[in-house]
């Protein structure tokens, strides 16, 4: 460390002044690039963290590697995907769930199934169990992209199956609130 400062005391003023610009330069540009990388990884933390809070109805950001594949997406309409839910085997109405409107039920993983499943039980039963669910009547509704769904639901606390009503908006996101329709007679909870 002596041997440093005595050598930087023998040099002229000229070469000091030099190194000293020499060393700013340096530590401005390594702080500058460190600065930028700490930025672009909490740029990419921030959008990780958003892309796992969309859980809304049919909100999950789609990749298309086209151009004419993104309009085709764009142009398919929700009735023409609520008929394919009701219309397939597993009749479970999946387009409650965040990703139900890219897939159809009949490609659905079991992981996808669950979620189906816990979607109607958290959005129509409040939690209740349930033996099947199906869609039984879509109409389209008398504003531009509005549907109005009839879900029929037998839930495993009831003899009698249960119906609801609910409007969704062409991107699937319910626009009023779920409302049972009322049977005929009393609903007789099984003990």
């Amino acid at each position: 460390m002596k041997k440093i400062i005595r050598i930087l005391s023998n040099m002229p003023r000229k070469y000091l002044v030099i190194l000293g610009i020499i060393v700013i330069v340096v530590g401005v540009a390594t702080y500058n690039t460190i600065h930028r990388y700490m930025m672009k990884l909490q740029v990419q933390e921030e959008e990780q963290v958003n892309q796992e809070e969309i859980e809304i109805f049919g909100d999950k950001p789609k990749g298309f590697d086209t151009k004419e594949e993104e309009y085709i997406a764009k142009t398919k309409t929700v009735e023409d995907l609520l008929r394919k839910i009701s219309n397939s085997s597993y009749d479970v109405p999946y387009l409650f769930t965040k990703d139900g409107f890219g897939i159809e039920p009949m490609k659905m993983t079991s992981n996808e199934r669950m979620l189906a499943t816990e979607a109607v039980q958290r959005y129509f039963l409040n939690g209740d169990q349930f033996y099947n669910a199906r869609i039984t009547k879509i109409d389209r509704g008398k504003k531009v992209d509005t549907f109005h769904i009839e879900v029929l639901i037998q839930q495993v606390n009831f003899l009698e199956p249960r119906q609801f009503k609910v409007q969704v908006n062409k991107y699937a996101q319910i626009v009023t609130p779920i409302a049972q329709i009322p049977h005929g007679q009393e609903e007789v909870p099984v003990d």
